[in-house]
């Protein structure tokens, strides 16, 4: 009679702890610390910015940017990920790459905004 039990509670068992494979992604908005890249460019002409963020752990990534423009103002937010899962736990800072494509002339300040309301300023004069 215990066979039988034990049989059904360890096939209960396996199938509901098995995991789908997938590692859980949760997005957030991304702390800012610095910027780096030059300060002129060409239109029409993608343009690199470095982007530099705090991490506190190898699961930790940044992979989108949100732009919102405001005429020469262009508003740009980090995004990006605690992955779930075994990590690292190292911390510090890491960077990422934020292409910018002026359309047209002028001098345009990028200003890529925190979660607490402050930004990280960086001008580029496009030809």
């Amino acid at each position: 009679m215990l066979r039988p039990f034990a049989l059904v509670l360890f096939t209960i068992c396996f199938f509901s702890c098995k995991k789908s494979g997938e590692p859980v992604v949760l997005y957030t908005q991304w702390t800012v610390t610095s910027v780096a890249g030059e300060h002129a460019t060409l239109r029409n002409r993608s343009f690199p910015i470095t982007v530099y963020w705090p991490y506190s752990s190898g699961c930790d990534g940044v992979d989108k940017f949100e732009e919102e423009r405001q005429g020469n103002i262009i508003l740009v937010k980090t995004f990006g990920y605690v992955r779930g899962g075994v990590c690292t736990m190292d911390a510090g800072i890491k960077s990422t790459v934020y292409h910018f494509t002026p359309v047209s002339k002028g001098t345009y300040e990028l200003r890529f905004l925190n979660i607490d309301h402050t930004y990280i300023s960086h001008s580029v004069i496009v030809n």
